[in-house]
């Protein structure tokens, strides 16, 4: 695997791009040997599904793989690491240390999907490949023990875990708001009554927005779909004659 090193003062960053199975001709297949003791040399266990390959389809021109995603590797220098470093350490004291202190290696970024209930479904090689509401292109074999479709719920960049449940769970009621705009320059002095839409294309709710603090919360009366910490979240009052714009904000939590 091929990688290349970012560095700073504070830092240092290794990166690779890996080949993503094509998933629309993915299939669970056997690991051989040699693969299972890599895998068990940095899991200490044993895969808890069968691993997925191509075998091959149009789409991927029948190489098996389609797209690629980016593995990270980040090493944060403290004090201690320092002293380690200008004492000469060997490359072992360095990684030891450097993993006691919370640094993932490449190996392990490529980490757990992980399902509501906490059970271990699939590996990934990074959550950059993954959205909310997310369907397809999982790397699990099948749907859930009830028999529904399972989608991506949530994703944790800091941990690398890709959260996977139910569409129900998709369901959001809450939304807080960074760096709140509004279009007459001052914030409303209390509750109102206001319709959200989160992205441009997507689904719209009735709700009473509140400035709370320095974060605009929308407590919504139907539930919005594929909301994501990051994208804005924009309030308007209806109007047969024209819509008002009253706001926006950036999502920073959906609940």
């Amino acid at each position: 695997m091929n990688t290349t090193r970012y560095a700073s003062g504070n830092a240092s960053i290794f990166c690779s791009s890996r080949r993503r199975v094509c998933a629309r001709c993915s299939t669970e297949y056997e690991p051989r040997g040699e693969e299972l003791a890599f895998y068990q040399s940095v899991r200490g266990r044993a895969p808890a599904a069968l691993p997925q390959m191509g075998t091959g389809c149009p789409r991927c021109a029948l190489t098996g793989f389609y797209d690629r995603t980016g593995v990270f590797e980040c090493l944060q220098l403290d004090d201690r690491l320092r002293e380690l470093v200008v004492r000469r350490a060997t490359h072992a004291e360095l990684r030891d240390t450097a993993v006691a202190g919370g640094m993932r290696t490449l190996q392990e970024a490529g980490c757990d999907v992980i399902d509501a209930g906490g059970t271990v479904l699939a590996e990934h090689d990074g959550v950059h490949g993954f959205t909310i509401g997310q369907r397809k292109g999982l790397g699990i074999a099948g749907p859930g023990p009830d028999g529904r479709p399972r989608y991506v719920t949530g994703i944790d960049a800091d941990t690398g875990t890709v959260h996977v449940g139910d569409a129900a769970e998709l369901n959001v009621w809450t939304l807080s708001g960074d760096r709140p705009v509004f279009t007459c320059g001052a914030a409303p002095s209390g509750p109102v009554e206001c319709a959200v839409q989160v992205r441009a294309h997507g689904g719209i709710a009735d709700g009473v927005a509140e400035l709370r603090g320095r974060q605009l919360v929308v407590d919504l009366r139907a539930p919005l779909r594929g909301v994501a910490p990051g994208q804005t979240m924009v309030l308007y009052r209806p109007d047969p004659d024209g819509d008002e714009v009253i706001g926006s904000a950036t999502i920073a939590s959906a609940s």
